[in-house]
């Protein structure tokens, strides 16, 4: 048992997460993204996130997975301008600390460093506010050590 504990590896099964759980948090992938993929996704984060380590963070990390992933999907369609998908993509998308301004130029410049710098080696969760959540999330129930034997 204490072999276990130092490994930092959680093992277990997860409560029952479906869809309308999914949907509860974020009704807006609700009627653009086929089932399917949903579902799909849905699969790959039970698969993923243990509910042992996230314990009462879990539903919600659950949705942000699905959620970045959905994402990352509807910016692959190749229809992804109808409007509804167009606003979930754009709603999503991480911006930056306006840098700078231009009025009748119409420019500005945004930094998003200061986002992602802190989540170094997160690669691909950066790339939505939904992956930026889950990655500062994940952090913090992944600290501490881990031992294989």
């Amino acid at each position: 048992m204490v072999i276990t504990s130092a490994s930092n590896i959680k093992c277990g099964d997860n409560p029952v997460y479906a869809l309308d759980n999914f949907f509860k948090f974020y009704p807006q992938f609700k009627d653009i993204v086929p089932d399917v993929v949903a579902n799909s996704f849905l699969e790959l984060a039970n698969n993923n996130l243990q509910y042992r380590r996230y314990h009462g963070q879990w539903e919600f990390c659950m949705s942000l997975f699905i959620a970045h992933f959905l994402t990352l999907y509807l910016e692959s369609m190749s229809d992804s301008n109808t409007p509804s998908a167009d606003k979930v993509i754009s709603s999503a998308t991480v911006r930056g600390i306006i840098t700078s301004e231009s009025v009748s130029g119409v420019s500005y410049s945004q930094d998003v460093s200061t986002i992602t710098n802190d989540l170094d080696g997160w690669a691909q969760w950066k790339l939505t506010k939904y992956g930026v959540q889950f990655a500062s999330i994940a952090k913090l129930m992944g600290k501490g050590g881990m031992l294989v034997w």
